[in-house]
């Protein structure tokens, strides 16, 4: 193909080669291509390093490609931005009108090239003026209007803007359907906990596995797994995690409530003490969802336990509510004594699979928890009130917005928006 463009050449041939990667602002290294091109037009006897170096331009950059020389442009993309650069310089009124003149919408095009690769930020790059969302935008999605559930609000714990697209403006990404080659841990999760609802969390081998004969049935009509084999192996890795949770139980504790529900609309499948409106919290912050399992023991002591399918967290920073990532015990303790007179002694955290170990991690119901619980719910009321959702910085273990860097940001740029340190607290 290079040598039917050469031959189809009336006047000059103009080779150009790529210095910098667009994506990540790195050189790029020198490709053998051009020095083909060199070695053909002007001999074995060049020097390519020379020629190479005296060919850059320095005063091209990401976002504005093109020489100050007019001359040594290479389209019109490169001889328009040029254009635009000399008017600039020359400060004449009018000098780069034409342009405009030519298509209504390249003005406000450049303007935006421009600001989109200038130093401070600004709305092209995702930063909306403070006046933009004014408060009775948020007034019917606040958290004591709108019932929100306690993975969501975990979910802001862990990054507030993610919180915001997902729960406050509704916007998911988009997701292509792909074939299930293994059973997803959201499948995983489903499958176990309507296990134990079907069976009433009871100790009973037989009727479990006669319940998660009939999920698992029910399941791969819905998933229509391709690899029967491997669907039926997951199925009995399913089957092992229950045998292993029902073997490792304290024979002391009897299940209560199994999926006590709060504020769904969908009540099938769930306890029968559940309710159909949200729980409201002391402090008026409506809450949503379902509290997997409530046990009682001999003497009358209730505990509420939260079944996970997932690994065992060995990196927690505390065993309360780990900066907010773990609010579910905490609060379902709160709303399960609204619910029911009883009061809770502890909230499990169960890792109920040999993935997990079996192992607990028991949160007290004590003044520490609620104290913490409450700070938690306050900086999320907060952020409505101020109409405030950053983005999580990068660095695992940030104190303060000032040393610390947003997920979104790259070396060309530094955030100035002030985002308050208790968020990262």
């Amino acid at each position: 193909m290079v040598l039917v463009a050469i031959r189809t050449a009336r006047k000059r041939i103009v080779f150009s080669n790529s210095r910098i990667d667009v994506a990540t602002g790195r050189a790029r290294v020198s490709s053998s291509f051009v020095a083909e091109v060199l070695l053909a037009a002007r001999g074995s006897g060049t020097d390519l390093k020379a020629v190479i170096k005296n060919s850059k331009v320095e005063e091209t950059k990401i976002g504005w490609s093109a020489p100050n020389d007019l001359a040594r442009c290479i389209d019109n993309v490169e001889y328009d931005l040029a254009t635009l650069r000399q008017a600039i310089i020359d400060k004449r009124a009018g000098g780069y009108a034409w342009i405009g003149k030519i298509n209504s919408h390249t003005t406000r095009a450049i303007e935006t090239r421009a600001k989109r690769w200038h130093k401070s930020w600004s709305v092209v790059d995702g930063f909306m003026p403070s006046n933009l969302f004014p408060e009775p935008l948020l007034a019917e999605v606040g958290p004591k209007q709108k019932a929100y559930s306690v993975s969501s609000l975990q979910e802001f714990c862990k990054c507030p803007y993610r919180f915001y697209l997902s729960e406050v403006a509704r916007v998911k990404p988009m997701t292509e359907p792909q074939s299930l080659d293994h059973m997803t841990p959201t499948i995983r999760g489903r499958i176990f906990h309507q296990v134990l609802f079907e069976t009433k969390a009871g100790r009973d081998i037989y009727l479990m596995d006669e319940a998660l004969a009939r999920v698992a049935a029910s399941e791969a009509e819905l998933c229509a797994p391709p690899i029967r084999a491997i669907w039926d192996s997951d199925i009995e890795k399913i089957r092992a995690d229950l045998v292993g949770w029902i073997a490792t139980r304290p024979a002391n504790w009897e299940p209560a409530y199994v999926e006590l529900a709060f504020g769904l609309a969908d009540l099938s499948n769930r306890d029968a003490a559940s309710v159909a409106d949200p729980v409201s919290l002391a402090d008026g912050f409506k809450v949503k969802g379902s509290i997997d399992l409530v046990e009682k023991d001999g003497s009358g002591r209730v505990r509420i336990v939260d079944h996970k399918t997932g690994k065992f967290p060995h990196n927690l920073r505390n065993t309360v509510i780990d900066g907010g990532k773990i609010l579910q015990p905490a609060i379902y303790t709160q709303l399960f004594e609204i619910l029911r007179p009883d009061s809770v002694r502890e909230s499990l955290l169960a890792f109920s699979t040999v993935r997990g170990g079996y192992k607990s991690i028991a949160i007290q119901n004590n003044a520490e928890a609620k104290r913490r619980t409450a700070l938690v719910l306050g900086l999320i009321n907060d952020s409505f009130s101020e109409r405030l959702f950053p983005q999580h910085p990068v660095q695992k273990h940030a104190r303060h917005a000032n040393t610390n860097r947003c997920a979104a940001l790259t070396k060309r740029k530094e955030r100035p928006t002030k985002i308050p340190a208790r968020f990262w607290a």
